[in-house]
């Protein structure tokens, strides 16, 4: 089970990593959190790792 705090963090996590303009070491940093539970909570929401917005709108 997935805390509310963990739910609420993975998608602000998943907005700023699909913004593209923030590196995924400071996105962890503001959200308190370790670069692989960030990577976690992109795969829980279904992120496409290493493929941002820009490029999603391009294709």
């Amino acid at each position: 089970m997935v805390s509310q705090s963990a739910i609420e963090k993975a998608t602000i996590a998943e907005a700023l990593y699909k913004n593209g303009s923030i590196p995924v070491k400071k996105i962890a940093k503001q959200l308190d959190i370790s670069k692989t539970t960030l990577y976690l909570y992109l795969r829980l929401r279904n992120v496409r790792i290493g493929e941002k917005i820009s490029e999603v709108l391009a294709g």
